[in-house]
């Protein structure tokens, strides 16, 4: 595994050239402003708060000097295969952004209208209590949201919302439904989306 990070590192090394956002806030604040985001730019995000994220990539993230946000489930933390609250304390004090990923990652269309403030506002509290900073960012469990997920999450507080949608385009109408560009243990899609012969300018 710790091979496959540090080779998807160095190729956001090649295509990106280090320019990468410091969290979702940042972004945010560029397309707030109507500013262009620079090129060759993103955001690395890390969902669920799985112990192996902290394990492997953490320590990889810091020797490159690349922040990333870690989604986090509530009642998953502390648990044998999930990070811990000390934990993702050293992730925030090292640059890391931490956003949440609900209570326990339910389907949010399956819930109740009690049941989905529940999820989407108590975590983000929980978390901001537990780690003494501001929880702004959110991502859809399994990617699923319709318009009253969203409606939800944008009164509870965030300023940004992540699905999975696949995409590269952004914009200020589309802050609560952010695209993403999902990657596994295989540097093809990385590879497919950004060819490096396209990308790197000489």
């Amino acid at each position: 595994m710790i091979q496959k990070i540090i080779m998807q590192i160095n190729l956001i090394l090649l295509l990106f050239l280090k320019v990468v956002f410091k969290d979702e806030q940042e972004f945010f604040d560029f397309l707030e402003k109507n500013k262009k985001p620079p090129e060759r730019s993103l955001i690395i995000t890390f969902d669920d708060g799985w112990k192996n994220q902290y394990r492997y990539a953490f320590p990889i993230l810091k020797k490159y000097n690349f922040p990333a946000t870690f989604f986090i489930v509530v009642n998953q933390t502390g648990g044998n295969l999930f990070m811990n609250w000390q934990q993702l304390k050293e992730l925030l004090n090292s640059g890391m952004e931490i956003g949440s990923h609900t209570i326990s990652h339910p389907n949010l269309k399956k819930l109740t209208s009690s049941q989905l403030i529940s999820e989407i506002e108590n975590s983000k509290t929980i978390l901001e209590k537990k780690l003494d900073c501001q929880i702004e960012v959110f991502a859809y469990p399994y990617g699923i949201f319709d318009s009253k997920i969203v409606e939800t999450v944008h009164k509870a507080g965030y300023k940004t919302a992540r699905t999975t949608i696949s995409g590269l385009d952004q914009n200020t109408e589309k802050l609560y439904t952010l695209k993403a560009i999902q990657v596994y243990d295989s540097l093809n899609q990385l590879e497919r989306i950004f060819p490096s012969g396209t990308i790197i300018k000489k």
